[in-house]
């Protein structure tokens, strides 16, 4: 550690403090104080005259960039919206795609079997029922 680097817990005269490692200033006025946080926490002292000649540069730094942070923004906010839409599109997209069939339906709509040279693909017993109904309706007509 250098001379004007202290650990946090420690104390320290007045003055201002910046922490290495979460770029936090702390302030100690009045006869000074103790420093926060543990022995890992590390903090450089900073003179009065450095942070006046510093402070307008970090302004300066600010506006210069705050239009292109704004721009920044804009572009990761129409960029997410642009993923979700394409996400809803593909996921419409297979839905339309994939088959209808869901496990646990049964579909008894076999197809009807070819008829083998001329003759007819019914059962006898199927005739039979056919021509008992149609007797039946002609009866009661």
């Amino acid at each position: 550690m250098t001379k004007n680097t202290l650990t946090g817990g420690r104390k320290a005269e007045a003055g201002i403090y910046w922490n290495k490692g979460s770029w936090d200033l702390v302030t100690l006025s009045g006869k000074g104080g103790v420093l926060p946080g543990g022995p890992t926490h590390e903090y450089v002292r900073i003179p009065a005259v450095a942070l006046l000649a510093v402070a307008p540069l970090m302004g300066a730094t600010y506006v210069v960039f705050l239009p292109f942070i704004g721009f920044a923004m804009l572009a990761d906010y129409l960029g997410k919206k642009a993923g979700a839409g394409v996400k809803d599109g593909v996921t419409d997209l297979a839905g339309v795609l994939s088959p209808e069939w869901r496990p646990g339906e049964a579909y008894f709509l076999g197809r009807r079997k070819k008829a083998a040279k001329g003759k007819a693909t019914k059962s006898s017993d199927l005739e039979k029922l056919e021509k008992e109904i149609e007797a039946k309706r002609d009866g009661k007509k």
